[in-house]
């Protein structure tokens, strides 16, 4: 059905790179859910007034504030597409990030004032009346958000887009949610325990809950979370396989937005090689990197000495000495220097950014005492590196 849709209303629907072709996709979203939770909350507030069940009414308008979330989603993939200016001159992408924050505070909101209503029919308990016609269409519903749950799902993997991940995992929860309620009103006919009551403060809960994980991940991706690992293994796969560069280092990545991601990486290269052609090799990765990966990468070129023995024996020393301490450190940046007889040997030292203090003062200490000889060479200059 959703192909159907995509196909009927959205030409070049494959090319889901191009911006404005990807925002259709959203559009598309976020009409079908204005249109499926509206359905739904008419249904759901008709039938928890007139049988007098909180944890339908609750169910409503749960699927009230996904509506509510539907709007903002389109208003969001609209906004996210203008275009670049002077005070945001890397695009508006993150708006899309904005949105799916503010669908998950829409959806915390509701769901707190659901819990109070719920409390109250706990303390004021109300006899509930639900015909088997009403349990049938609330049945009938649960197909809806199934449905929702397909196509949103589908869409986001053809788009990557954050806030339908974020729809598709709310409509599954509303699944959850929603044969909970039946459940428990067809319980609440057959007893005099308060059950409905009860399950619509469970029910809140759930949505709140939801909110919450929804505002969680996105606030992660808005504060500069760590980049995916297939995309990250795509771009060393890039320079591993080119002649020129021996390996890189420092690679860190920014994300603007859905389809806008830059960043920058250091490169190491033979010293002996002509400046002139390593430009050009570096020219033609960053070119690859952006048409095939789309990411905006900036290459910094790390002139290394590849004839020296002395320095291909200590950089063997180190990784060995580092694969004993924690198979998680790496160096790079190596070099040798003679100041008045002393021999320095510099490096940059990559720890995780998880490390205290105290750790990382112990991995340099163990690299002092088994890296140097008798004599106390070499001197070590080390540079403590965040691995990101």
């Amino acid at each position: 059905m959703i192909k159907l849709l995509i196909n009927l209303f959205i030409k070049d629907n494959n090319n889901t790179s191009d911006f404005y072709v990807r925002e259709k996709h959203l559009v598309l979203s976020g009409i079908l859910g204005i249109v499926c939770n509206l359905i739904l909350f008419i249904i759901k507030l008709f039938i928890g007034l007139i049988s007098g069940s909180i944890a339908i009414v609750s169910d409503g308008f749960n699927n009230f504030s996904d509506m509510g979330a539907s709007v903002v989603s389109i208003i969001g993939s609209k906004m996210s597409n203008l275009s670049a200016d002077k005070e945001h001159p890397f695009g508006h992408g993150r708006i899309e990030y904005v949105s799916s924050l503010i669908v998950s505070f829409i959806i915390i909101l509701v769901g707190f004032e659901l819990f109070k209503e719920s409390i109250f029919k706990i303390i004021n308990p109300k006899e509930i009346n639900v015909t088997l016609s009403m349990l049938i269409i609330l049945i009938l519903s649960l197909f809806i958000k199934i449905w929702m749950f397909s196509y949103n799902k589908y869409i986001y993997k053809k788009t990557g887009s954050q806030i339908t991940n974020a729809v598709a995992k709310d409509s599954l929860n509303d699944v959850i949610a929603t044969l909970s309620v039946i459940i428990a009103v067809f319980i609440s006919s057959f007893t005099l325990v308060s059950v409905d009551a009860y399950l619509g403060v469970i029910v809140s809960v759930f949505i709140m809950y939801s909110g919450y994980t929804i505002s969680k991940d996105t606030i992660s991706t808005l504060l500069g979370k760590e980049p995916e690992p297939e995309l990250v293994k795509k771009i060393e796969d890039v320079f591993n396989s080119d002649k020129d560069i021996i390996g890189i280092h420092d690679l860190t990545l920014h994300d603007y937005g859905p389809g806008r991601v830059m960043g920058s990486v250091h490169a190491e290269v033979s010293e002996d090689k002509n400046i002139v052609e390593i430009h050009e090799a570096v020219d033609r990765i960053e070119n690859y990197i952006e048409d095939t990966l789309g990411v905006h990468l900036v290459i910094h070129m790390d002139p290394t000495d590849t004839n020296s023995e002395l320095l291909s024996d200590y950089k063997n020393k180190l990784n060995l000495l580092l694969f004993e301490i924690d198979k998680e450190l790496s160096f790079h940046d190596m070099r040798i220097t003679n100041h008045k007889e002393q021999v320095n040997l510099i490096f940059d030292l990559c720890v995780p950014v998880s490390y205290k203090q105290y750790q990382r003062d112990y991995i340099l200490d163990e690299i002092s005492k088994k890296l140097k000889d008798e004599k106390g060479e070499p001197n070590l200059i080390i540079k403590i590196d965040n691995k990101f």
